[in-house]
């Protein structure tokens, strides 16, 4: 018993031992762990100072430079005040800055877009020349076999100042017969930034109906004006000295009021006071002056835009024009249009092309005319069809009709058909090519009034510099 518990105390002294040591060891090794852990701890604080110190340098180096900018900034920008005023002092003492325009508080220069364009004409007809005149109405039509310059076009266009734009079209033309003249076609300004969406242009430009009596012949999709255009407006469409109000109507579609009034005599106001001298369908014209506002011409529209969904898009548009005529010392005209465009272009797409567009024009005039004030009315249309189906190659087709109660025999009141499939090329936006041809049927040709004609045009045009931008 006795040896048993010696051994047993022995084992444990020895246990004991052991245990000691072993925990001397694991002391020791915590102790070296804690000593690593610790020197790392030291070299991330390091590290950490080192960054701070390094960011406040940088800042402190960045807010340095942008003191300097700014500055240097401060230093530009009177500079450019100071040349600015040099400039202000040297030009002429005038409101109008006719190089640049200048925003007030601003140092931009704008200068202006210039432009020059030129649309020519070539081929032939069954119809004598003398009818071609006639089958061709427009002043800027083909008007005789062989070559025709139908426009050339000089254009200016800028901001006047912080509150005016104005654009300048001026024609070149040389007739028939080889004379050349020169028009001023238009020469207008636009307000800015009037509020309630409204907006005033005054000058000389084109009346506002419909949608191609106020666009320039460069834009046109044929070769020629529609014979309907050309018997309410004349040959180089309506214009006038006026003025005109517009105004951005607040509803959830782009609706658009348009009221205007000007001069309602001269040869580019057919339909009204006209020339003293000129005949209407079997009236002489007379001489009337301007004694009170009614005797000014006065014009209506009201246009609407539709985006049917993201590919198509709807414009419809209604018109109406009042005014004096030449035939009596009282008599008025009237006329009263509609429009309708339609647009179909696809999401994805190659500069615009291929789409469909379709325009459709519809107008009818009254007409009171001689001391009977008799009532003669015409009325007609044009329809269009565009396929541009593959880049800058558009395929069209157009469909003229227009009647009057007039003479027959008259080339403006006859009863007019005409259909017109082209083809156009554009090369650039700078320049096009194009093929027409004309099937004609009106009574003054013969005298049973089965009277047709076939004529063929090919028109080209090149345009140099910007050119003012057109409505859509």
């Amino acid at each position: 018993m006795r040896k048993l518990l010696i051994f047993t105390l022995f084992l444990s002294a020895f246990a004991t031992c052991a245990f000691a040591d072993e925990i001397e060891d694991l002391k020791k090794q915590m102790q070296a762990m804690q000593e690593q852990f610790q020197g790392q701890i030291n070299e991330i604080q390091k590290q950490h100072n080192e960054t701070v110190n390094n960011l406040q340098v940088r800042i402190e180096q960045l807010e340095s430079q942008r003191e300097g900018q700014e500055a240097q900034l401060g230093s530009r920008e009177a500079l450019k005040k100071e040349i600015l005023s040099d400039l202000k002092s040297q030009a002429p003492a005038t409101n109008q800055q006719p190089l640049f325009s200048q925003a007030v508080g601003s140092s931009q220069v704008k200068l202006m877009d210039i432009s020059f364009d030129s649309l020519f004409a070539a081929g032939g007809s069954t119809a004598r020349e003398s009818e071609i005149d006639k089958l061709q109405a427009g002043a800027h039509d083909p008007k005789k076999r062989g070559f025709t310059t139908q426009n050339l076009e000089f254009s200016m266009l800028g901001a006047v100042d912080p509150y005016f734009n104005a654009e300048s079209h001026l024609i070149f033309q040389v007739d028939k017969d080889g004379e050349s003249k020169l028009e001023v076609e238009e020469a207008f300004l636009t307000t800015q930034s009037l509020p309630y969406g409204l907006q005033v242009k005054a000058g000389h430009f084109f009346t506002e109906f419909g949608r191609l009596n106020a666009s320039h012949p460069h834009t046109w999709d044929f070769v020629d004006q529609p014979v309907i255009n050309s018997r309410m407006f004349g040959g180089d469409g309506l214009r006038s000295p006026g003025a005109r109000l517009s105004w951005l109507t607040p509803l959830p579609w782009y609706s658009e009021v348009l009221l205007g009034a000007e001069n309602a005599n001269g040869e580019t106001a057919v339909s009204f006071l006209n020339k003293a001298g000129e005949d209407f369908s079997g009236y002489t014209e007379l001489s009337r002056e301007v004694h009170k506002i009614s005797d000014l011409l006065y014009l209506t529209r009201w246009l609407n835009s539709f985006s049917i969904n993201d590919e198509t898009t709807l414009n419809l548009g209604a018109s109406a024009l009042f005014g004096p005529n030449a035939t009596g010392v009282d008599n008025r005209t009237n006329i009263y249009g509609t429009d309708i465009y339609l647009k179909w272009k696809p999401r994805i797409n190659d500069h615009g092309f291929p789409f469909v567009a379709s325009q459709t024009e519809l107008m009818k005039r009254k007409f009171e005319g001689g001391e009977t004030k008799d009532n003669l009315n015409d009325y007609g249309l044009y329809t269009q069809l565009l396929y541009g189906f593959k880049r800058n190659w558009v395929a069209g087709l157009r469909y003229d009709f227009a009647d009057g109660n007039g003479l027959s025999t008259d080339s403006l009141r006859d009863r007019r058909y005409r259909v017109s499939p082209n083809l156009t090329w554009y090369p650039t936006e700078f320049s096009k090519i194009r093929l027409q041809y004309n099937y004609d049927k009106a009574q003054h040709i013969s005298d049973d009034g089965n009277g047709d004609e076939h004529s063929i045009w090919i028109q080209y045009e090149f345009m140099l510099g910007a050119h003012p931008k057109h409505k859509f």
